[in-house]
């Protein structure tokens, strides 16, 4: 849902006009230690292509806890 939002807000200034669309940038995360960063290219009048890299910040893992981490993340895959 985050990301529908984000979409829709970089979609905005382009009703106004070409000169006003997102070219690149960041987005802070408040709640979590990650970011988006974008980059929109103008395809014609109105449309934008726009590519996003998400970044998270996490704990290292202990050596000992790893093989439950990773069994996890393979559960859930």
């Amino acid at each position: 849902m985050q990301y529908v939002f984000l979409v829709f807000l970089l979609l905005l200034p382009v009703a106004g006009g070409a000169d006003e669309r997102p070219t690149q940038g960041l987005i802070y995360n408040t709640k979590e230690m990650s970011s988006i960063t974008y980059h929109c290219d103008l395809i014609r009048d109105g449309l934008l292509k726009c590519g996003f890299v998400q970044t998270a910040i996490r704990k290292k893992a202990k050596e000992e806890g790893l093989a439950n981490i990773l069994k996890r993340a393979r559960d859930e895959c």
